[in-house]
């Protein structure tokens, strides 16, 4: 069930970026958890989130910065569709997916959203501030990306 309606890019979320010495971890959170996240409760995700490690791994290796948010800043998050880049790449990696991912069963129900981190690469691949090959570069290696990026 969903918790809220993701607002998207705030000035807040992208003065942590501007930071000297920002927290990668702490940002790909907000970005990705309070800004596109249906599912939101008023905590950043795990590691097992897909998404998030994919974002968390894109900020902390410079390729989502303060460049590539600027594109979205004040626009609100589009409607969720599924991408074959973000599928294949992110979703394939999923530790949720095993688990049931509504979003990506045979079936999805009408209301069913993908994760934050999902949605915030969506957009930055719209806008062209990413490509599906810096996509796959935040995706690989799974297992150790989130021992890399924490």
């Amino acid at each position: 069930m969903k918790s809220n309606i993701p607002t998207g890019i705030t000035q807040g979320m992208i003065s942590l970026l501007s930071e000297k010495r920002y927290d990668s971890r702490l940002t790909a959170g907000a970005l990705a958890c309070r800004g596109y996240c249906d599912y939101y409760q008023g905590s950043e995700g795990d590691g097992g989130c897909g998404g998030l490690s994919a974002v968390r791994k894109g900020v902390a290796t410079g390729r989502i910065g303060l460049t590539e948010i600027s594109y979205l800043l004040e626009v609100a998050p589009g409607a969720a569709r599924r991408s074959g880049c973000l599928t294949n790449e992110l979703c394939s990696n999923c530790s949720y997916r095993p688990d049931g991912c509504d979003f990506m069963s045979a079936s999805p129900p009408s209301e069913a959203t993908p994760c934050g981190g999902y949605r915030l690469l969506q957009a930055l691949l719209d806008c062209g501030a990413l490509t599906p090959v810096m996509v796959r570069g935040m995706t690989q290696n799974t297992e150790s990306r989130t021992q890399n990026v924490e």
